[in-house]
């Protein structure tokens, strides 16, 4: 299969906040976050947002198929209240022009909560459409105990 026919990731980002309203723009606020600060460990992890613009390819339309996130600790152990954290069925229809080749647009916004965490770690995000993986995202998880000021981060 050609690199057209498949599905591919045009953004994969963790953020503080993130929306997706009718007129099919992505706002993302505070993105690219790839390491966490967090005081309690075991505890749970802040509000974040997990954002994924797909590139869906012109054979693909007009069929069903699911996406699905999962949230996994390196040694492939689920994190979070329920696994996958998202699956989001979808089925694209033809755009009246559209022709093979082109390409249509897939956007999910997702809030992630109830992740806790019990140990500092680096958990990643899993991306697979129709259990085929097409991606994953780290996330490092760090214990900054009460008192002590953010260490210095790289820009």
């Amino acid at each position: 299969m050609d690199a057209r026919e498949q599905v591919a990731v045009r953004i994969f980002t963790l953020c503080d906040h993130a929306s997706v309203p009718p007129d099919g723009k992505i706002y993302i606020h505070g993105g690219g976050i790839h390491q966490l600060y967090i005081q309690q460990i075991p505890g749970p992890l802040r509000a974040l947002f997990l954002v994924v613009r797909l590139s869906i390819p012109w054979q693909m339309l007009g069929e069903p198929h699911t996406v699905y996130i999962r949230a996994l600790d390196l040694d492939r152990r689920p994190i979070g209240p329920s696994d996958p954290l998202v699956a989001t069925p979808f089925e694209l229809g033809r755009p009246p022009g559209h022709r093979p080749g082109d390409e249509s647009a897939l956007n999910i916004c997702a809030e992630l909560s109830g992740l806790t965490i019990n140990e500092p770690m680096t958990l990643r995000f899993h991306l697979a459409v129709d259990d085929e993986p097409i991606g994953s995202l780290p996330l490092k998880v760090l214990h900054l105990p009460p008192g002590q000021g953010m260490p210095n981060q790289p820009r």
